[in-house]
């Protein structure tokens, strides 16, 4: 169902877009890849040690939620290209991208449980609670945009 039509340059910004989503996704899996080095109580560690701590592999773990959100607004992105984005499959992914981030606020929220009792008596958990705290909320805003857009088009489909 094509709604309105794009320009040539809203095509090209949408494409953009992507490309800028890709590349910082590429940036975010570095990251989780290298930080684990460089962390202060893991310099002095082999990478199995590192690799395997319960709390970097949680981490993995709910990185997968977050890969998965990061590909449905890729996909977004990609149907407003077509002149999709007023469409049940754009509702629908903006279903999976509020599943996806209320998911992830519960996976935040476990992090900080476990760091709140089980860090180290030399280190201070403070800092790691408020950035957890700040994901949180950035986390339900996401959610909650999703859903209100979701509950729009789903609307302007009926």
């Amino acid at each position: 169902m094509m709604l309105f039509t794009q320009s040539k340059t809203m095509k090209n910004l949408l494409q953009l877009a992507q490309i800028l989503l890709i590349l910082f996704t590429a940036a975010v899996l570095f990251w989780l890849l290298r930080f684990p080095m460089l962390e202060g109580r893991a310099q002095d560690l082999d990478l199995i040690a590192i690799y395997t701590d319960p709390l970097i592999l949680y981490v993995y773990a709910a990185s997968l939620l977050f890969f998965f959100g990061v590909y449905q607004v890729f996909k977004i992105l990609g149907l407003s290209r077509l002149n999709k984005f007023y469409s049940a499959e754009t509702g629908k992914t903006l279903q999976a991208i509020n599943y996806c981030s209320w998911a992830m606020l519960v996976f935040i929220a476990g992090a900080a449980v476990y760091i709140r009792f089980n860090h180290h008596p030399e280190d201070d958990p403070a800092g790691f609670l408020g950035l957890s705290m700040l994901l949180m909320l950035v986390t339900l805003a996401i959610g909650l945009t999703a859903r209100s857009f979701s509950k729009k088009i789903g609307k302007r489909l009926a």
